[in-house]
């Protein structure tokens, strides 16, 4: 499932993951990036993944004291059966 969401994600696109958890058949990525566009797109991209339905995001925002630079996000995702 990692490795699915690596390949969906290209490596030009910045985000730098905070924190990954798994809670029964639900993940929980948070992360950071650049924009609200470009986690808009990571969003659009996780919906991609072949293990994952119901992804949604649960909060998105500017980070404090960044100035507005950089936006921190939490997706979450249901792993399908055999995923």
């Amino acid at each position: 499932m990692l490795e699915e969401v690596s390949k969906a994600i290209p490596k030009d696109t910045l985000i730098d993951v905070t924190s990954y958890s798994m809670q029964g058949n639900q993940v929980v990525l948070e992360g950071e990036t650049d924009s609200f566009t470009t986690s808009e797109k990571i969003l659009g991209l996780l919906k991609t993944v072949p293990s994952f339905s119901a992804v949604e995001r649960k909060s998105q925002e500017n980070k404090p004291g960044s100035e507005g630079k950089v936006v921190k996000f939490t997706v979450s995702a249901t792993l399908k059966e055999g995923g």
